[in-house]
C-alpha cells in the first residue's frame, strides 16, 4: 500500500518559539485563530521545547494524511556546543564536564562522516515509545529498558559547518538556567538548577567551541544524538545547545506564523 498524495490543505505552519512544546503552540495558536476552535489539530514531526522554528500542524482532514507529514525529509541549523555533556544531550539536562582538551582531529574525522545512512541510538530522554512506554520513562527510573536502548537506521544528506565560534562556561550556564526556567511541566527543575549551579565555578571561564551546522536528514532522525555524537568523538562531550528547523518537505519556515 503507498502513501496517499501530499495534499496542504488544512495545514497551518507556525514558527514554534523556544520552551513551548507542541501542544502548547497549538493551545496558542487556537488563541489567536478563533475560527479553529472546536476543530481537531495534531502535528507532524515533534519539536523538544527547545527547538526552534517549523512546526507542521494537521487541521482536522489532514490528521488522517499524518503518516505521509511525518514521514517527511527535514532541514536543520543547529548549534553544538563542547566540553560539556548532558543525560538529555541537550541543556535540559545533568551536567558533566570532561577534563579531556578537545582533539580537533578526531573532530574533523566525526564531521567528515556524518552524512549518509547508518544507525543512530535514540536519546535516553525522548517521547519515542519503549516496550509501551516513553523512552523518559526508563530513564527517569534509571533503568535500561530489556534489549537496551533501541536504534533506526535514518539517513543525513548533508551537514555544513556554517559558523564556527567560541563561548564561554559561564554563558553556557546562563543559558541552560534559563532555559530551565522557562518550560512548562515537571523535569526536574530543582535537581538541574542546582547541578547547572554547582559547575559553574568550574566552567565559568572556559573557552568552549561551538559549531553551527546546517543538517538536511531524513524524518526521526535527531539532532540531540548528533550533537552528542560529535562530542564523544571529540573526547570532551558536546550538547545541542540550539535546535532550529527551517524546512519540512517542500514547507519552509518564511511561510509560518509567528505565535
Amino acid at each position: 500500500m503507498t502513501d496517499p498524495p501530499l495534499d496542504s490543505s488544512d495545514v497551518v505552519l507556525v514558527d514554534k518559539p523556544r520552551g513551548m512544546s507542541p501542544v502548547q503552540a497549538i493551545a496558542r495558536l487556537r488563541e489567536l485563530d478563533p475560527s479553529l476552535e472546536g476543530r481537531r489539530i495534531g502535528y507532524a514531526g515533534r519539536l523538544d521545547p527547545l527547538a526552534t522554528g517549523l512546526l507542521v500542524l494537521l487541521v482536522d482532514e489532514a490528521n488522517k494524511r499524518a503518516h505521509t507529514f511525518n514521514h517527511l525529509d527535514k532541514r536543520y541549523e543547529i548549534e553544538v556546543t563542547f566540553g560539556v555533556r548532558t543525560d538529555t544531550f541537550d541543556l535540559l539536562g545533568l551536567p558533566a564536564l570532561s577534563d579531556r582538551a578537545l582533539d580537533e582531529g578526531a573532530l574533523e574525522e566525526a564531521l567528515a562522516t556524518i552524512v549518509g545512512t547508518r544507525s543512530q541510538s535514540y536519546p535516553p530522554y525522548s517521547s519515542v515509545r519503549i516496550q509501551g512506554r516513553p523512552a523518559f520513562y526508563w530513564a527517569r527510573r534509571g533503568e535500561v529498558p530489556a534489549g537496551g536502548w533501541p536504534a533506526r537506521e535514518r539517513t543525513v544528506r548533508a551537514a555544513d559547518v556554517i559558523q564556527r565560534r567560541a563561548t564561554t562556561g559561564a554563558n553556557v550556564v546562563a543559558r541552560a538556567r534559563a532555559d530551565i526556567a522557562s518550560v512548562r511541566g515537571d523535569f526536574r527543575q530543582r535537581e538541574l538548577d542546582d547541578a547547572w549551579r554547582a559547575i559553574e565555578p568550574t566552567i565559568a571561564d572556559r573557552a568552549l567551541l561551538v559549531l553551527r551546522i546546517a543538517v538536511e536528514c531524513s524524518s526521526g532522525t535527531f539532532m540531540r544524538s548528533i550533537a552528542d555524537g560529535l562530542g564523544a568523538s571529540a573526547g570532551c562531550g558536546a550538547i545541542a545547545t540550539v535546535i532550529h528547523r527551517t524546512r519540512v518537505g517542500p514547507f519552509e519556515l518564511a511561510a509560518a506564523r509567528t505565535l
